[in-house]
């Protein structure tokens, strides 16, 4: 390997060394000086056949290193020294550039971040580890190769006393702890006030951030986040399922509900919809029918409950019934039922949950389905009769109308007509006054589709393509149908879609290829819901796709309204992370001084925010030199300072340590024509590279 770079003294002298001493050969041919760090990178690069890296000289920025903690560069031999600002990678140097556990441990601890490993020289870079992150005068080691492990060995060791010493799992007074993050000056001294009078100590935290920096130091009975705090919460929540599980941790919109159960009811109630919404998703794919009968009807149960305004827990038991009023058909294969069969097949769910001990609430909900009334409701109503009869009239409303369209005026007039001659004999009143009501509402309302229903296809096959672009505008979705790579990437830039499917009707290779190629063109599979539908034999074979951050690979032939349900929850998160993050941004006009927080952190917090914002800086009380950034959902897309524009007006910026700034909300239609479209992580790595190569010149100068 070495061939030709050293002698066969050199060899001999560097095996004793290393039996003597320790440490690698390589290290021992470096220490000795027989070969440099470039002969040596070079030599092993060849021999295991990755890229490599050159690290004596190399100037790492302090953001980059900041990118993973000391702790896990030392543990881990690993050190970042660059980020790839066109293709958003972070590379970083290590002993085995092979070693699939480090790049999945990295990808973690910098969230998911794309990642490349490259071959260092043991040596160099274990001295540069101790460098830059144990703040280690390595001019000063008489040998690294005894030294250095010794300096590790110290650290790690330190860090592990640090750690136990921090944790203590009562304090000295034998109080329970309780973490209380919380922003709200008029709420949070009565909390603290209403636990410590329950013999709670109590540690307030206004950001999620800062509740973090604490974790170590207590185990906590309790933590309670209130959800209009900054920082990442999720994070948080993350950390303290990890350090101490029995922990109770709550998540809160207001105090009120920390002491009624109605917001946990209601939690558990869309928690339970989910499920049943996948496990009927699931069933209705299985049989191959066109639609999942069930969720459509249990959507309409939800919605009437909540125009009822039953309570979240009647409201519970009634979907749950509503999901699985005719589950029989699943499991007794029978023909394809007419309308006319429809009691009887809720006779034999009846049956079959009769058989398995279920719920007797549910099953007397069912038994109270499709029966005649006779007026006799007019007093008491039972919860078993009332929720029996929700589920009747949207069974039979969704057993007549169609999908595959709109219900019009005309037809709908009729529908009322209908319901309202069966009022008292098949439908309680005070039900069918509020379906009228709800399906009235629903034609009235102009089309309120979700904010996020923009689809965006890239097909193989045209007519494969047709069946889904024609089944996804039945949901109302908008689609945009692409069979060019160069066409789809103009559009996948100009106009951002919600979602990607990609129809692939191929080989594996292909697929393969055609994805691969997507990606290199700047199709970002992390920002963009991405599925993928391929041949059903392929699906087993593409595994290693979701490494680039698809959301799911499905096979053609199956049914779509798996997909559907899949994008529709999608949705739902979608749209309301962006309603909380609306209201919460028309709330949050914030301003301050660059010394207190300067712009590297106030981009990094915008970005982690979500927010539609214009932040304005001006330097010393100088309103001629205001930097103006816009943010659209947390992302640069406009900047502008004197004659520079784009990201470049954002680097001049980076260095700034005076003057204020301040950030205001924004509406979508102030937002100015965008002049970036750089990742926001990209400006900061690149504005603070070239901050540290004005530093250099000046130094040198």
């Amino acid at each position: 390997m070495y061939e030709g770079l050293i002698t066969e003294e050199q060899v001999k002298t560097a095996l004793q060394n290393q039996k003597e001493r320790g440490g690698k050969f390589g290290s021992q041919l470096l220490y000795n000086g027989f070969i440099n760090e470039t002969g040596l990178v070079k030599a092993l690069a060849k021999q295991l056949n990755c890229r490599a890296v050159i690290l004596t000289n190399l100037a790492i920025p302090e953001i980059i290193l900041k990118l993973i903690p000391a702790k896990f560069a030392v543990a881990r031999k690993v050190i970042p020294f660059a980020y790839d600002v066109n293709n958003d990678i972070i590379k970083f140097a290590c002993e085995d550039p092979s070693d699939d556990d480090l790049k999945m441990e990295l990808q973690f601890v910098t969230k998911n971040q794309n990642i490349e490993l490259f071959l260092s020289a043991d040596l160099v870079l274990n001295t540069t580890i101790a460098k830059y992150y144990l703040d280690y005068n390595i001019d000063d080691l008489d040998n690294y190769l005894l030294e250095l492990p010794k300096v590790y060995d110290e650290y790690l060791q330190k860090q592990m006393v640090l750690e136990q010493s921090s944790r203590t799992v009562l304090p000295a007074d034998n109080k329970e702890v309780i973490l209380l993050v919380s922003d709200d000056p008029t709420t949070k001294p009565l909390l603290v006030k209403l636990f410590e009078s329950d013999n709670y100590k109590v540690i307030v935290k206004e950001t999620a951030d800062d509740a973090i920096d604490v974790l170590q130091h207590e185990i906590y009975h309790s933590v309670y986040i209130s959800d209009t705090v900054a920082g990442d919460y999720i994070d948080l929540i993350d950390r303290l399922r990890k350090n101490s599980p029995k922990t109770k941790v709550r998540y809160y919109d207001s105090v009120t509900s920390l002491f009624l159960n109605e917001s946990e009811v209601k939690i558990r109630t869309e928690m339970l919809i989910n499920n049943l919404d996948l496990f009927t998703s699931l069933l209705t794919e299985k049989e191959n029918l066109e639609f999942n009968h069930n969720a459509i009807v249990g959507q309409y149960v939800k919605n009437l409950c909540n125009k009822i305004n039953l309570p979240y827990k009647d409201r519970m038991t009634i979907i749950n019934a509503a999901y699985i009023h005719d589950i029989s058909k699943y499991y007794y294969k029978t023909e394809k039922q007419s309308p006319d069969d429809i009691k009887t097949q809720i006779n034999k769910t009846i049956k079959l949950l009769s058989s398995l001990n279920f719920s007797p609430v549910i099953i007397e909900m069912l038994k109270s389905m499709y029966i005649d009334l006779k007026k006799k409701y007019t007093k008491r109503l039972p919860i078993e009769a009332l929720g029996g009869n929700i589920i009747t009239i949207c069974d039979l409303f969704c057993q007549h109308i169609s999908n595959k369209e709109r219900l019009s005026f005309d037809k709908f007039d009729l529908i009322q007509t209908k319901i309202k001659d069966l009022t008292g004999d098949l439908f309680l009143s005070e039900v069918a006054d509020a379906f009228i009501e709800m399906i009235k509402d629903e034609i009235m309302e102009e089309t309120q589709e979700s904010n996020y229903n923009q689809i965006m296809v890239y097909h193989t096959n045209s007519s494969v393509a047709e069946k889904i672009e024609d089944r996804f505008k039945l949901e109302h979705f908008r689609v945009i149908v692409e069979k060019s790579s160069a066409a789809l990437m103009e559009l996948y830039k100009r106009s951002k879609p919600d979602f990607i499917l990609l129809c692939l009707d191929c080989s594996v290779d292909e697929v393969k290829n055609h994805v691969t190629k997507l990606a290199t063109l700047g199709l970002n599979f992390r920002n963009t819901p991405t599925f993928i539908l391929v041949q059903a034999n392929a699906t087993s074979k593409l595994s290693s796709l979701f490494t680039l951050g698809v959301e799911d690979i499905i096979s053609l032939d199956s049914n779509l309204e798996f997909l559907i349900a899949k994008i529709r929850k999608i949705q739902v998160e979608l749209d309301e992370s962006s309603l909380e993050k609306e209201k919460s941004d028309n709330s949050q006009n914030t301003h301050g001084l660059l010394s207190d927080i300067d712009i590297i952190d106030i981009i990094q917090m915008m970005g982690g925010s979500n927010r539609t914002a214009r932040l304005s800086v001006v330097l010393d009380n100088n309103s001629d030199n205001e930097l103006l950034i816009y943010f659209e959902k947390g992302k640069i897309i406009y900047a502008t300072y004197e004659e520079k524009k784009g990201a470049d007006a954002a680097y001049h910026a980076i260095g700034w340590k005076t003057g204020s700034w301040q950030i205001e909300s924004v509406n979508q239609a102030d937002l100015p024509e965008p002049n970036n479209d750089l990742p926001n992580e990209s400006i900061l790595m690149e504005g603070c590279r070239l901050l540290d190569e004005s530093k250099q010149i000046n130094l040198n100068a």
